[in-house]
């Protein structure tokens, strides 16, 4: 028995030093091993791979709660998300119509007026409620709407549909539909359907089933595209980040835990605040005696309470003590704001812009903007490739069918998509210091490294075209009522009046 159990130890040795040489040889495997894929250290990993159907799918209505009940109730994560949709949309998206010349060969003049029009159309029915299928919205309400949505609940679904009012011109119509209400119908039968969204065979989403009512559960099925003209039927405002993703996240999704704990912890400190606010003090007796005894007087049969200007004698051995107050604590402000740090660095967004707290240098505070526009145009290209241009393509269809507009060889794909280009400009970034945001742009402009009409987006979110027709509006005027001369206005000629009697 002594010899056998000496060859199992002997046998186990030579295992451990196999294992140990393998290690030492596949460097890759050991380092991995130490820095992630061991046990050790990282026994509270989930070490499962599941599908985005699983990871994402089957936990899809909880995180939609608890980011709705976090933007509803914790400021931090009402603000962030907020903040986000004031600079991806702020007082609206608009157009610029910029067709494609390259395909179309039409005169310059011909192509302005073209674009003009198109314009004008658009802005008569996106700035009226003919856009909006509740009748109450404008399209840069619906912009503010849709994209906050999204980022609450991870997606907006958002169908195009058709209905003519009495006293309306344009039938096109945009309808937002909650993503809550998007479920599985009641018979999924063998179909590929998980959280209201069906694949076909090749696992392309062909269609999203939505609740007919609020209370009910009979579904109607909503289909991505037309099965006859192709036409996009729902346009779904959603972020992926998994392959074969089928529902959106939240973008407080990471956060959510921090921001929970973050709003309990603001909530005792207030009510701990609140409760140290009020003036109490404790009565210490020091004899069985004078725990008879009130130390305050009694008037009409009552005990008179604490109040102010009040002085009273107390019984021998009697001493009033009033507690010490350690509000507000002195760590809350630093724990806040390196947490708040911590949801920044999820949503891409610098303290300084997270919490509109601008304390640092010009250099610093400019720099914390910069980087979080980069998310923000990241946004905005994202949300007016899934969303304005989509509606924009559907709006234009529209106006050429009821003769709305005439665009010559608008029924050859290639040509419609030529008249479809379009520019989508907003919200600008803002300026810490303006007079040096002007200079670079002037010196931009005239190395050729942009253009006019790109700073007047950028600077101000303003069209280069409206710029220059009021300008020339204004300095026409001017020429009328003699406040320009040639070109120059009365300050400037007295100027250069006085400079030239000097020389």
């Amino acid at each position: 028995m002594e010899i056998s159990f000496n060859k199992m130890v002997s046998g186990l040795g030579a295992m451990k030093i196999r294992a140990e040489t393998f290690l030492h040889k596949s460097k890759e495997v050991l380092q991995y091993h130490n820095h992630g894929a061991g046990t050790q250290n990282a026994m509270d990993y989930d070490d499962e791979i599941n599908s985005a159907d699983v990871d994402i799918g089957e936990s899809k209505e909880t995180l939609m709660a608890r980011s709705r009940d976090e933007y509803m109730g914790n400021a931090i994560a009402n603000g962030a998300i907020k903040r986000i949709k004031s600079n991806v949309v702020g007082v609206g998206i608009k157009l610029k119509s910029s067709i494609d010349n390259n395909i179309l060969n039409l005169e310059q003049e011909k192509k302005e007026e073209i674009e003009k029009n198109i314009e004008n159309l658009w802005r008569m029915w996106a700035e009226s409620t003919e856009c909006d299928w509740g009748r109450q919205s404008k399209l840069s309400h619906i912009q503010s709407l849709a994209i906050l949505t999204a980022l609450i609940d991870g997606e907006c679904f958002a169908a195009l549909s058709f209905k003519l009012n009495p006293g309306e011109l344009f039938g096109l119509k945009v309808r937002l539909l909650d993503p809550a209400s998007c479920i599985n119908p009641s018979d999924v039968g063998d179909k590929d359907i998980k959280n209201g969204v069906e694949k076909d065979k090749n696992g392309i989403i062909t269609a999203y089933h939505f609740k007919k009512n609020k209370t009910g559960s009979e579904t109607t099925k909503i289909q991505v595209h037309g099965n006859k003209t192709g036409r996009k039927n729902l346009l779904v405002l959603m972020e992926k980040e998994r392959i074969g993703q089928r529902r959106g996240v939240p973008i407080i999704s990471p956060v959510l835990e921090i921001l929970h704990q973050m709003r309990k912890f603001t909530h005792a400190e207030l009510m701990a605040a609140t409760v140290n606010s009020y003036f109490a003090a404790f009565v210490e007796n020091e004899t069985e005696e004078t725990k008879q005894q009130s130390p305050f007087r009694i008037i009409n049969g009552k005990h008179a309470t604490l109040e102010s200007g009040i002085i009273s004698q107390m019984a021998p051995g009697q001493k009033i003590k009033f507690p010490d107050s350690n509000r507000p604590n002195s760590g809350f402000t630093k724990f806040m704001e390196t947490m708040s740090t911590h949801i920044g660095a999820s949503l891409e967004l610098a303290p300084e812009q997270l919490l509109l707290k601008f304390s640092n240098n010009y250099s610093a505070s400019k720099g914390a903007l910069l980087e979080s526009w980069k998310m923000l145009k990241a946004k905005r290209q994202w949300f007016t490739d899934d969303f304005m241009q989509p509606i924009y393509e559907e709006f234009l269809d529209y106006c050429v069918a009821m003769d709305y507009i005439d665009l010559p060889g608008y029924e050859d794909p290639f040509k419609r998509k030529a008249y479809q280009k379009t520019q989508w400009f907003g919200q600008a970034q803002g300026s810490l210091d303006p007079l040096k945001e002007a200079k670079a742009a002037e010196l931009r402009i005239k190395n050729n490294l942009s253009t006019s009409g790109r700073e007047s987006m950028e600077i101000n979110g303003s069209d280069i075209d409206d710029n220059i027709e009021q300008r020339g509006r204004e300095v026409k005027k001017m020429k009328k009522y003699g406040l320009i001369n040639n070109g120059k206005s009365k300050k400037e000629k007295t100027k250069e009046g006085e400079k030239n009697e000097l020389t």
